[in-house]
């Protein structure tokens, strides 16, 4: 029996005594349709989530955990297999931004070392470029618009997308202009510091960073033109089918054009492979996950921490305070 195998026997019995079914989550859920354009590649895999709490330190009285879900979407349809828990759960959707997320509050005598464990099958459809049609055509919402607290669109944003994109009126082609100005300003890299944080100041004078830093400045250059952006967070998985760990999140953006809808922009990947500059342009491949959306979260219920920066770790708070000691693990089998 595997480490997954063992973490789902030991907690699977609690989890069906929570009274929460698999079934009542997804009962009276409207599914989206897939859009499946011509050509495009699918991909079919089983995602497993691990979150292994710790034993809680000696005079603790409460441990919230929440785990961002995934949702079912025009690209990507996801069937929940199991989720195993010591303890009753709760699924509840941020009305902000869409994020569907799993709540757990351990107290008393189940305050001990446990894992949470989520396994996930996964649809993945490739999105392509297409200047009439989007896969997503959801209205954008207030805050699509607002400055994200890392993500102001301020002098520095702005005058790049200002110079990238100067008198264009044309969404589409404003976006392009911006997303290569992102490319020629940006290169993907984890040396030094104040990388990883999706913070606009550091991308525009350090000009380096990972995907949070690459898709924050495409943001805030978009809004400061009155284009409505997003920030989606989930997973890569390798190009090669098989199975295996994953190390890590993968994020990247998407902005509104009317009578189109929601374009996908991935400027990081385009980045480490060039020559798909064009392709990450208004395309996504089928091989990611997408679990959040937006940023400066308020989780349900609200956290007694500040707003997340963004969500795609498990986050915890120990007696209202706060708590990292909750680590996580990532599997993918494709089918």
């Amino acid at each position: 029996m595997n480490m997954l195998s063992r973490i789902f026997t030991a907690v699977a019995l609690a989890g069906c005594a929570t009274g929460c079914s698999i079934g009542d989550w997804l009962r009276g859920d409207a599914e989206p349709e897939l859009v499946i354009k011509d050509g495009a590649t699918q991909r079919e895999f089983r995602f497993t989530y691990v979150a292994n709490v710790p034993k809680a330190p000696a005079g603790a009285q409460r441990l919230d955990v929440w785990l961002p879900l995934p949702t079912s979407t025009a690209a990507q349809r996801v069937t929940i297999e199991d989720v195993a828990a010591t303890v009753p759960y709760a699924i509840a959707t941020d009305p902000e931004t869409g994020t569907r997320m799993i709540h757990l509050r351990f107290s008393d005598d189940a305050l001990r070392e446990t894992s949470i464990a989520m396994k996930l099958r996964v649809q993945s459809i490739e999105r392509k470029r297409d200047d009439e049609r989007s896969s997503f055509t959801d209205a954008p919402k207030p805050r699509d618009l607002a400055p994200d607290a890392l993500a102001p669109w301020n002098a520095g944003p702005a005058a790049m997308a200002e110079k990238a994109a100067g008198t264009t009126t044309d969404r589409l082609e404003a976006g392009e202009k911006m997303y290569r100005a992102v490319l020629d300003h940006m290169r993907y890299s984890k040396d030094g510091t104040g990388w990883g944080r999706g913070d606009v100041a550091h991308a525009c004078s350090a000009g380096f960073g990972n995907c949070t830093d690459f898709h924050a400045l495409f943001i805030a250059m978009a809004r400061s033109r009155g284009i409505p952006a997003r920030f989606i967070m989930g997973f890569p998985l390798p190009e090669t089918r098989g199975t295996g760990e994953v190390k890590g999140y993968h994020c990247w953006a998407e902005f509104y054009v009317d009578g189109v809808g929601w374009v996908p922009v991935d400027a990081s990947e385009a980045d480490k492979h060039p020559e798909l500059a064009d392709y990450y342009f208004g395309s996504l491949t089928a091989d990611r996950v997408a679990f959040s959306r937006g940023r400066d979260l308020v989780l349900v219920p609200p956290q007694q921490g500040p707003p997340l920066n963004f969500f795609i770790y498990p986050y915890a708070e120990l007696d209202g305070k706060p708590f990292d000691g909750v680590t996580r693990t990532f599997h993918y089998e494709d089918l």
